[in-house]
Order: C-alpha cells, then sequence, then structure tokens
C-alpha cells in the first residue's frame, strides 16, 4: 500500500492528518542562483521547485508558519510553499489556486514549477519564537514543524466539542477549509517565500502559496 493510501484511509476513519509545509521556501531557502541547490535528479540538474513530501500529499492538511501580530508570513526561516509535481491538483483547491494564479505575472517562474499540482500549504499558524527549555536551559525555537502541531492543537479542541455534542470528529480536513471553513480563516498579506535562487512566492496582493490561510 503506497503511503497517499494510508492517509485516505485514515481521513476516511476520522482522523485529521497535519504535516509541516517546510522551512525552506520554495525548496532550499536560499535566494542567490550562484548557490542555490534545488536540482533534478532525473540526470538533466534542471533547477526545480522542490515542494515537500508528504505535506504535498493531496490527502493531508498541509500548515505553513507566520509570525508576530498581525501576523505576516514568518521571517527568520521561510515557509515552504509551492506545487507537487507528483500530485494532481485536487478539486477542492480549484478555485483557490485558479485565483492565485491569475494573480501572477505571464511567465513568472515558467518550468520551475507545476502549475496544475496540490499547492501547499492549506493553512498556516505561529511557526517562531515558542519558548522551550532544553536540558533545563530556555531558548526560542521556531519552524512549521512549531506551526503544524499548534494548527492540529486547534483541531483537537474543535473535535472534543464535536464529540461532547454527539457529532464525529472533523476527519479530513481539506474539503471544508476550502470551503465552509473559510470563514474561520484569514489571508496573511505580507511576505514571500525564497528559494532556489529566486525570491519564491510573494504576498503583497492576497496570495495563496506561501501562507493563504490562517485559522
Amino acid at each position: 500500500m503506497r503511503r497517499e493510501d494510508v492517509d485516505t484511509n485514515l481521513g476516511a476513519r476520522g482522523i485529521s492528518l497535519t504535516f509541516s509545509s517546510g522551512d525552506y521556501g520554495v525548496g532550499d531557502g536560499n535566494s542567490d542562483p550562484a548557490k542555490q541547490t534545488c536540482l533534478t535528479n532525473d540526470g538533466k540538474n534542471s533547477t526545480r521547485f522542490q515542494p515537500l513530501f508528504p505535506a504535498s500529499c493531496p490527502y493531508v492538511t498541509s500548515v505553513g508558519g507566520t509570525v508576530g501580530v498581525p501576523e505576516v508570513a514568518v521571517t527568520r526561516f521561510y515557509s515552504g510553499g509551492g506545487f507537487s509535481d507528483y500530485f494532481k491538483r485536487p478539486s477542492y483547491q480549484d478555485k483557490a489556486v485558479k485565483a492565485f494564479l491569475k494573480t501572477l505575472p505571464d511567465s513568472t517562474y515558467d518550468g520551475l514549477y507545476n502549475p496544475e499540482g496540490r499547492g501547499i500549504p492549506d493553512v498556516a499558524a505561529q511557526g517562531d519564537r515558542f519558548r522551550i527549555y532544553l536540558s533545563g536551559v530556555p531558548r526560542s525555537i521556531g519552524g512549521t514543524s512549531a506551526s503544524s502541531p499548534t494548527f492540529a492543537g486547534l483541531v483537537a479542541l474543535l473535535n472534543d466539542d464535536r464529540l461532547s455534542q454527539g457529532l464525529p470528529p472533523l476527519g479530513f480536513l481539506n474539503p471544508l477549509l476550502y470551503s465552509r471553513g473559510l470563514q474561520g480563516f484569514n489571508d496573511i498579506t505580507v511576505g514571500h517565500n525564497s528559494g532556489c535562487g529566486t525570491i519564491g512566492f510573494n504576498v503583497n496582493d492576497p496570495s495563496y502559496v506561501v501562507t493563504k490561510r490562517f485559522y
């Protein structure tokens, strides 16, 4: 059984899966064309954006990172975002992604990404300046590995409320997030996600693939 089949089955059983979208923008987090490392492994060594798996699986919820209040795209690292070369865009994303693609100037990043692919992230949450204690020493950390469990915690609270009312858990979230769930989100409209020798996708205009939605 393939990994994406497992994710599908878990969602059908009422389990919500969230994954970090990554901390390197559209690939390696490097905006310098001379130093970027986003090369294909097909023997051609072509530059190509590199969205993460399993975050790019269409049967999981991919979570990007924000920082501050009011929130902007995280700046100490670059929230992962882009389009899968492996998974086609799911129907629940059609409206959002098509609207985003229309905001890009013609020929933007032609050949660097797949405009027909599954887009990530689906949502975003605070992903930096988390206080932890490591070996008894306080430290500040960050990453979408912090924002993903933060969002998962919100989902757990919603499920707790639903179960208390005799309702089933939310399960696979994405069709809901892109439809009725939209009213619970705000657009993040400041920031970008550099990588692969580019500044990545910019959110000066409401954008999809950096941190389109925050719960």
